[in-house]
């Protein structure tokens, strides 16, 4: 958040600089820049609603009854939500969530010999596997892959 603020801050600054070497130009017209001074201080405000707070997702993810280590789990916002990447060891993962629908897939962790056993269909989102996340109950997600 901080990082936003001082980007914004830049910007800024920058942008009256260009604007007090404009003020010096003869054919320099305010009143077209003015809209624009007014859109970009308005656009650039807080958002208008907050984020609901995180619910603690966990679950198991197993191939054919083993369980996967050492692979990342990414759930892909379909509805709400954030994008989020977790860490899978020894079978099972806990993170927290921004409440949505989400549809999850898989990536190399830091064993790519891991990731080489996950099969072809869970390398990317499907919308066949979308998982509910709700505000204010804890979610628990197993996946089971053939």
């Amino acid at each position: 958040m901080f990082v936003n603020h001082v980007a914004f801050v830049a910007a800024w600054l920058t942008f009256l600089a260009k604007l007090t070497f404009l003020t010096k130009m003869k054919d320099f017209d305010m009143y077209k820049v003015l809209p624009w001074l007014v859109l970009v201080i308005v656009g650039c405000g807080p958002s208008a609603r907050p984020m609901p707070d995180a619910v603690e997702v966990s679950g198991s993810v197993n191939l054919a009854g083993a369980p996967v280590s050492d692979v990342i789990l990414n759930l892909q916002p379909t509805g709400g939500g954030l994008p989020a990447v977790i860490e899978v060891k020894e079978g099972s993962f806990t993170a927290e969530l921004t409440p949505g629908r989400y549809a999850y897939f898989f990536t190399e962790g830091k064993v790519p010999a891991a990731f080489k056993a996950i099969p072809t269909d869970y390398r990317e989102a499907s919308l066949e596997r979308e998982q509910l996340v709700v505000s204010g109950q804890s979610t628990e997600l197993i996946i089971e892959m053939e």
